[in-house]
């Protein structure tokens, strides 16, 4: 593994035990000038505050300050606090929607963590809730997070009637905030972004999703195929940029044994989304070292360009700037990344109309999907013309990105 020995080495002490904490491979004792301080802020930056606090606290005490270990007590508090209101929460959304005739089925969060996180569920980090309805039934549940006492975030307008199929086209998911207990949720109409990639009816999802109890009831969350392929393609669609989602398909693939695996890549293949679990396997191989049996040499050779791009995004440093002109090239690779990360024209097609295309000009176009060339068309002018208020009134309306 001579890729994985150079990475590895061109990585910080404290990112390695980071990487280990998340893969679960256990840790190399910390050397003399390790630095804790930055661990904690890797893992936050990564949300794997409580894998890395579990590693921490495996360590002999002699290795670990005072300090740090009173910071994963904080942390554990924190994550437990925060893993139990949002199973709360899950369950309580998913009866309302089941009381206005809403099958909903929740993705990842507190399924993902109770199904695979055992016996320490709490250790994923969860920042929202997602949930996810039928089309058809999206506007009916957006009233009824409204109703029950959620902001919507994004997008932060009403879609005018004439261009909502345009919005939904743009955005797989519309974000809320509660006005009382803070928690967030995102209401799925599809379950990706790139709606050519994964792209199973809502009636397929929830014939083959299961009841899990969680709490004192039971919500729907998807299972086997389905789940392993969503959870790959959503975190390969992000190009795994935290170490949350290396975590979560280590545990995955940890869970599931060749045969399994072999038999996903053949249904993966009719849901367009079988290079996004090939590249999962690659950054499992290249991170721990274990060796993918089902990556030939040629397979590598295919994805080492999107290897590449997801390492560079994952051991980035990351910022809170305003998003700006420097950040063009990385908005390219990003757009050629997307591109490459499927074979179906369509899919391809996508991540090069998304550069082109803000969800706020539907709300200034008020047009429908048929209209696509003008929407590409007007982008950029109507890009530019947001960077310019931006810059000149950096405090003035936040729309969506």
């Amino acid at each position: 593994m001579q890729g994985r020995v150079a990475v590895m080495d061109d990585l910080s002490e404290e990112l390695r035990f980071a990487i280990a904490a998340s893969c679960d491979t256990g840790p190399d004792l910390p050397g003399s000038n390790f630095d804790w301080v930055k661990l904690h802020r890797l893992a936050v930056r990564h949300r794997i505050e409580g894998v890395v606090g579990a590693a921490v606290s495996a360590l002999p005490a002699e290795y670990v300050p005072a300090e740090t270990r009173a910071q994963v007590d904080v942390d554990r508090r924190s994550l437990a606090l925060m893993y139990l209101g949002q199973l709360a929460e899950t369950l309580r959304i998913s009866k309302f929607l089941e009381r206005a005739g809403i099958p909903c089925i929740a993705l990842k969060g507190c399924i993902f963590a109770k199904s695979h996180y055992d016996p320490h569920p709490e250790q994923r980090h969860a920042v929202d809730i997602d949930i996810l309805v039928a089309p058809s039934d999206f506007a009916e549940a957006d009233r009824c997070l409204k109703k029950e006492g959620y902001v919507r975030s994004c997008p932060n307008f009403e879609p005018p009637a004439s261009s909502e199929e345009m919005v939904h086209f743009l955005l797989n998911a519309y974000e809320y905030r509660h006005s009382t207990n803070g928690l967030h949720v995102e209401l799925h109409h599809r379950l990706l972004f790139n709606p050519y990639i994964l792209p199973v009816p809502f009636h397929e999802l929830l014939t083959n999703s299961e009841e899990i109890k969680i709490a004192d009831g039971r919500v729907r969350g998807l299972t086997g195929n389905l789940l392993a392929a969503y959870l790959c393609a959503h975190s390969a669609g992000h190009a795994f940029f935290r170490l949350k989602w290396v975590a979560d398909t280590h545990r995955l693939f940890s869970a599931m044994a060749v045969a399994e695996c072999r038999d996903l890549l053949v249904r993966a293949s009719n849901w367009r989304c079988k290079k996004p679990i090939y590249l999962a396997l690659f950054l499992e191989e290249t991170l721990t070292g274990s060796v993918q049996v089902l990556l030939d040499d040629e397979r590598r050779r295919i994805l080492k360009p999107l290897l590449k791009h997801c390492l560079r995004e994952l051991f980035k440093v990351e910022t809170n700037e305003v998003h700006g002109l420097r950040d063009l090239p990385d908005d390219f690779r990003r757009m050629v990344y997307g591109m490459r990360l499927t074979d179906d024209v369509r899919a391809r097609a996508f991540p090069v109309l998304r550069s082109l295309i803000h969800p706020d000009d539907a709300r200034l176009l008020k047009l429908d999907t048929k209209w696509m060339v003008l929407y590409a068309l007007m982008g950029r002018p109507l890009a530019a013309s947001r960077l310019v208020k931006r810059t000149l009134r950096p405090n003035g309306d936040n729309l969506i990105g």
